[in-house]
């Protein structure tokens, strides 16, 4: 296949296909529409008990705390739906958030491993995302990148009971085992 039998797709593309099909979840990455799967149980855990100790710590008058689905418009080309975002208020429009939010969190699955760790880090990396969580319900683990003269440095990486403290883009502590499920 050459460049030119690529199709290239925007954001008026990813609307028809929403149209066909809303109980999917769509992303435009660069032109390329992917649909993700629902989520694991676990999943949409870790995204609920984050979220709730990130809407404890963020200051209400400029940030807010968004868990998915909701579009993050980064262009004509890309649109994102990380699982949990922290935008400014100024950003948070009715059909979503516009431009690179403050913090973006993705949670893996077997299914979007590489997707998140790769492409959709480099992407909110160029677009000036100024944080990038991703946690791992398998390893049990968080990896925090911040962006620092334009490149993501991993500025943190915990491991199961480990305490981490992250101060921006609010100051949370917590450890990924409390933020798991109670065993049953």
């Amino acid at each position: 296949m050459t460049v030119e039998e690529i199709a290239i797709y925007t954001v008026a593309d990813l609307e028809r296909e929403r149209v066909l099909d809303d109980r999917l979840r769509w992303e435009l990455l660069e032109g390329e529409l992917v649909m993700t799967p629902s989520p694991r149980t676990v999943h949409q855990q870790l995204v609920l008990r984050l979220a709730v100790r990130l809407l404890a710590a963020v200051d209400e008058t400029v940030l807010d705390v968004i868990p998915a689905p909701v579009d993050v418009r980064m262009s004509d080309r890309t649109v994102l739906q990380p699982d949990l975002v922290v935008a400014t208020l100024k950003q948070i429009q009715d059909d979503g958030i516009v431009g690179a939010p403050v913090l973006a969190v993705e949670v893996l699955s077997p299914s979007t491993r590489r997707r998140d760790l790769v492409t959709k880090l480099e992407i909110m990396q160029r677009s000036g995302c100024p944080h990038y969580w991703v946690l791992d319900p398998d390893e049990v683990s968080l990896r925090a990148w911040r962006l620092v003269e334009g490149r993501y440095v991993l500025h943190a990486h915990a491991v199961g009971d480990q305490q981490v403290r992250l101060a921006e883009p609010a100051d949370v502590t917590f450890s990924v085992v409390e933020l798991l499920p109670a065993r049953r």
